[in-house]
């Protein structure tokens, strides 16, 4: 299960409807930071497909300056790549 977190940077006065799109997708919990005009925003779907889905959905929403990706747990099990 995918669980991803994002910086967002909203364009100049685009935050409410930023948030207001990001808030209305499903897997998506907006966190707005105090005191800046940017957000954090946690993502969770059920597998890497529809992780990347979901990214590239909100990579094209207008009014977005940036998107940072400051953590992903993507890889359903990590040591399977161990195993020989």
């Amino acid at each position: 299960m995918p669980i991803c977190s994002y910086l967002v940077f909203p364009g100049e006065g685009a935050f409410s409807e930023v948030s207001a799109h990001l808030a209305e997708m499903p897997g998506c919990d907006v966190l707005p930071v105090e005191d800046s005009d940017l957000m954090l925003l946690v993502t969770e779907t059920d597998t890497a497909e529809q992780d990347a889905a979901l990214h590239a959905r909100i990579g094209a929403l207008d009014g977005i300056k940036a998107l940072v990706l400051t953590f992903g747990e993507i890889d359903p099990d990590p040591y399977a790549r161990c195993e020989a």
